[in-house]
């Protein structure tokens, strides 16, 4: 449980330039737009690392969705929602 409230007590590390304007947003919404996305596990067998993903790019238009899924039982599902 300690482990939980450690984490609601961090603080993001990309904060806003001071004085920047809100972001504004259509009611529309926004497409989102990933490049070059490199995923990996730390402990793996090159330089403690294991890359399971390299070089994705993938588009999930507003109010799309995206499912990134593996073999069954892998235990690697995500899920993206916008």
């Amino acid at each position: 449980m300690a482990a939980m409230f450690d984490l609601l007590e961090q603080r993001p590390g990309i904060v806003d330039v001071p004085g920047a304007p809100p972001l504004s947003v259509p009611p529309e919404g926004l497409d989102i737009e990933f490049r070059d996305v490199v995923f990996g596990y730390a402990g793996g067998k090159s330089a403690g690392r294991a890359n399971v993903l390299r070089g994705l790019n993938f588009k999930v238009p507003a109010g799309g969705s995206l499912a990134l899924v593996g073999a069954s039982g892998s235990g690697g599902g995500g899920r993206f929602l916008r």
